[in-house]
């Protein structure tokens, strides 16, 4: 059976539509596109890695999302060893011997006015001691 087929439709090479091998390849450069920014898109999202407080930072933003705790304040609590220090919700405090004779912690600018009171409280006692002790020899001289 000799039959000739003819396809009306049929083009040469030459007449191929100019995008149809351009096309497919075309079409896959999309999808690597595609693949690549959704990728993008998902390392974003996940942060690198990073903490939720990095991407935060990151962001721009400062709000936290749970508060954080107040920090417990050490003044008036009890110390060792005198004149040790540490630092406090942004504060200095100095291991310091308070008026009753007992360690406790005070802040750096307390602690000063403190010492100093002790200090200005034993050095009159020291004075008014040797001017006592004074008085007592010229006495014991001039009899």
């Amino acid at each position: 059976m000799n039959t000739k087929h003819s396809f009306s439709g049929s083009l040469r090479p030459a007449e191929q539509a100019p995008l149809s091998v351009p096309d497919s390849l075309w079409r896959g450069a999309n999808k690597a596109l595609l693949t690549a920014a959704a990728a993008a898109v998902v390392l974003l999202l996940t942060g690198c890695g990073g903490t939720q407080a990095s991407l935060t930072a990151a962001a721009g933003t400062t709000k936290s999302a749970t508060p954080s705790p107040t920090p417990a304040l050490i003044a008036n609590t009890a110390c060792n060893p005198l004149n040790s220090q540490q630092v406090s919700a942004g504060a200095t405090y100095v291991c310091t011997k308070d008026d009753s004779g007992k360690l406790v912690w005070l802040e750096s600018a307390e602690s000063k006015r403190v010492t100093d009171k002790i200090a200005a409280a034993a050095a009159a006692k020291a004075a008014a001691d040797k001017a006592a002790a004074d008085k007592a020899a010229a006495d014991k001289a001039a009899a």
